[in-house]
């Protein structure tokens, strides 16, 4: 079996057994096969590619939809979100050299993030690296790569762990528009402000404030750089849409990897995901056409 039934017996993301699939693909490309390969030999065969293949395939896909701008809009904007997680790896000394374990668990851990679009639900940048780096790392290098592609009417959403004064400031001096969940503590000003709608200076920028009471007189409090008092309907329709699209992300990157004793299977598998999501949601889509 070549580099090209592999790749495409991965990409399949098999949900039989791994002999039935294989057996059932060869049996589809070339059926006069007298002994069709063993699952023991297609995981040799497997181990041989470099995760880097899987991420240029999902970069060539991530590219050719930026090109074509085929990004949704929600009342004229296109919003994204950034979201991060940890995913649990194999034990093992090998990658336990390169990972280290987090408080409370057994397995090393590596850290995982994504850029995507939350009307579409496509995937623009992902990486993964070890937990030293922390999630707004992470984050600036999703939005350094999308830097080169971004529109006056973007809009980056971020969950609670992320706002800082450097992440603040590189939105600001990039000219992105942001909308965050912001924790209690975050700013003793905010915090002891009971408006609904005012402006801050924090970091030396002028920054907007949004207080939402929830169905449980629970307090949401957002803070963006979108300035324009006609917006609000937009931030409190948006803060749904960031919970749930953070709910919807997270359950998808949550992955146990089981990938042997080697730490490079782990980022083939993560980076084959990442093409995997987001050539499925532009299949899905152009069915729909």
């Amino acid at each position: 079996m070549g580099f090209v039934a592999v790749m495409t017996l991965c990409l399949n993301f098999l949900r039989k057994s791994l002999q039935i699939e294989i057996d059932r693909y060869m049996e589809l490309t070339d059926p006069e096969i007298e002994k069709p390969m063993s699952k023991q030999a297609f995981s040799k065969a497997r181990h041989k590619i470099s995760h880097e293949a899987f991420k240029e395939l999902f970069e060539m896909t991530g590219q050719s939809i930026i090109e074509a701008n085929a990004f949704g809009r929600y009342k004229g904007y296109r919003v994204f979100a950034v979201d991060g997680t940890e995913l649990q790896l194999p034990k093992n000394e090998e990658i336990s050299q390169k990972f280290r374990q987090t408080r409370g668990s057994f397995c090393p851990h590596a850290r995982a993030s994504i850029l995507c679009d939350v009307v579409t639900g496509f995937t623009v940048h992902a990486g993964v690296d070890t937990t030293k780096t922390g999630e707004r790392d992470l984050a600036m290098e999703h939005l350094e790569y999308f830097k080169a592609y971004k529109d006056a009417k973007d809009l980056v959403i971020f969950d609670r762990g992320y706002p800082s004064k450097t992440l603040i400031k590189y939105l600001d001096d990039g000219d992105l528009k942001y909308l965050m969940r912001l924790q209690k503590s975050f700013n003793a000003g905010i915090d002891n402000t009971h408006k609904n709608d005012f402006y801050v200076t924090i970091f030396g920028k002028k920054i907007r404030v949004i207080k939402i009471v929830l169905e449980t007189g629970e307090i949401e409090t957002l803070i963006t750089n979108l300035l324009k008092r006609r917006s609000s309907g937009l931030f409190i329709a948006l803060d749904g849409a960031l919970k749930q699209n953070i709910i919807r992300s997270k359950t998808s990157w949550i992955l146990k990897i089981s990938a042997g004793k080697h730490w490079l299977p782990c980022f083939r598998i993560f980076t084959q995901h990442c093409f995997y999501r987001i050539y499925r949601r532009q299949s899905s889509l152009n069915l729909m056409k």
